[in-house]
């Protein structure tokens, strides 16, 4: 049972993340305008994508791989939101600071 259980978790982790991605997709075009702040797109990514991924994680057992994808959605997701672009690069302690924001799991 404890089996069937984590599985349910990853899939249920798998379809947040996915439908947290899609709202991410959808707001491309205030990521890339020069009209909004980078605040107002920080409250905006905060509001719509991070509340869309973490509802119900509270439930979630996470395993170590979904650890990682959430953190890596979530730090690729500030960068894009910064402007930020290969080769650029920007520690994640740094890319914290600068969007007053911190690791989703740890």
């Amino acid at each position: 049972m404890a089996k069937n259980g984590i599985l349910g978790t990853h899939r249920d982790f798998k379809n947040r993340l996915a439908k947290a991605k899609s709202a991410f997709a959808r707001l491309r075009p205030a990521w890339k305008s020069n009209s909004y702040s980078k605040e107002t797109k920080l409250k905006l990514y905060n509001s719509v994508v991070k509340a869309t991924l973490i509802n119900g994680s509270e439930c979630w057992g996470m395993c170590e791989s979904d650890r990682k994808s959430l953190n890596t959605f979530h730090t690729e997701s500030l960068r894009r939101i910064l402007g930020m672009h290969w080769p650029g690069t920007l520690s994640n302690a740094d890319l914290y600071r600068m969007t007053n924001s911190e690791p989703l799991s740890q």
